[in-house]
């Protein structure tokens, strides 16, 4: 599975605890990782005293559906125990980082978006091979749910296929040449 975001909005920034809240990914040549940068001021110390929400949709029929993918985190507990994007991100922090974080300007710089063992299986409507999603990321303070920021992350999910068993497809074969050959082709030969 190859997951590449294409392309980010910020809907909303709570300027009371936020300023400056850039997201942006990057590839710096087509064979690169693809990376991630943020930078922002937080005007606030922030722990799990923030909750973010995760939502998954699927673009179907010129609408985004949403899918059973959907998951709440305290912040820190997501950086320290959500066993993917969390640990991916935490294990590129500053050596010295801690949670909560204190109030200060933060610049997170050219992170690495390790998915090449990606664990989940998505639950897509229908299985086609390029898949349209948005994942929806929510900050809220978790004993008054009031909404810090609101970003949209549009990403192409391309899903490889898989034989079962670990069985080679049969229909095809290499030639000689290292051509591919349908089995058919190669009887009357």
């Amino acid at each position: 599975m190859e997951i590449a975001p294409e392309r980010h909005e910020v809907e909303y920034v709570n300027t009371k605890y936020l300023k400056n809240l850039s997201v942006v990914f990057r590839k710096f040549s087509r064979n690169s990782p693809l990376y991630v940068s943020m930078e922002l001021e937080s005007l606030v110390g922030v722990g799990n005293n923030m909750t973010l929400k995760m939502a998954l949709y699927e673009y179907l029929a010129g609408h985004y559906i949403p899918t059973p993918l959907n998951v709440a985190y305290k912040f820190c507990d997501f950086f320290r125990y959500e066993p993917f994007f969390g640990q991916m991100y935490a294990k590129q922090f500053p050596e010295n980082w801690t949670c909560p974080f204190p109030a200060g300007e933060y610049h997170f710089v050219n992170m690495t978006i390790h998915l090449e063992n990606f664990p989940y299986t998505i639950p897509f409507t229908y299985s086609s091979m390029i898949v349209h999603t948005r994942a929806d990321v929510q900050g809220v303070f978790t004993h008054t749910n009031e909404e810090v920021f609101r970003w949209k992350t549009f990403i192409r999910i391309t899903q490889k296929l898989q034989p079962k068993d670990g069985k080679k497809n049969k229909a095809v074969k290499l030639n000689n040449n290292k051509e591919l050959v349908l089995k058919k082709d190669l009887k009357y030969k």
